[in-house]
């Protein structure tokens, strides 16, 4: 095997140190927040959870897996019966974005078949809620559309569809 040159020695040293970091600052319930109290969430451990993902950690696997399998666990409970992502407190349809394409990538991942109970209930709140010139807004219904929302339900979906999800051709088109 090659060695690592020094330049990608320190970066994987410091990759390892913003995991700890990340780490470190997990709520009891699982969740990460914005450091400023209890902000958003459900978009922070979202986030998160793809920080670790990227680091290799899954649920269970690697150095983190106990933290990803709290903040998975934390995002599954904020999932309502009608899909909506939220912790019943401070949320929109750009939190729900971001913590579905974390639960579509772990999902692809683990299959894990409760994961994919969610994930189907996630996926077809945004399904739903897509309007007729293909955009999302901020709540989970049909209304006018944002960029940063449309892109972040369009990048779910997509995720959801490569991890096996059904998702209609038409959503993403």
């Amino acid at each position: 095997p090659k060695q690592l040159s020094k330049a990608a020695m320190k970066e994987a040293a410091t990759i390892k140190g913003a995991l700890r970091w990340l780490a470190s600052k997990q709520q009891p319930n699982g969740s990460w927040t914005t450091g400023r109290g209890n902000e958003h969430p459900v978009a922070m451990t979202g986030y998160t959870l793809m920080a670790f993902m990227a680091g290799g950690h899954l649920p269970g696997e690697g150095e983190h897996g106990k933290n990803v399998t709290r903040g998975m666990n934390y995002l599954l409970s904020c999932v309502r019966p009608d899909g909506y992502i939220t912790n019943g407190g401070e949320s929109n349809m750009y939190n729900h974005g971001i913590a579905a394409i974390a639960l579509a990538e772990l999902y692809g991942q683990t299959r894990d078949p409760k994961l994919k109970q969610k994930l189907d209930l996630v996926i077809k709140l945004i399904v739903n809620c897509q309007n007729q010139q293909g955009g999302w807004r901020y709540r989970p219904a049909i209304v006018d559309g944002d960029i940063s929302v449309t892109v972040l339900q369009l990048v779910a979906a997509r995720a959801a569809l490569n991890a096996g999800i059904e998702v209609p051709q038409s959503t993403i088109d």
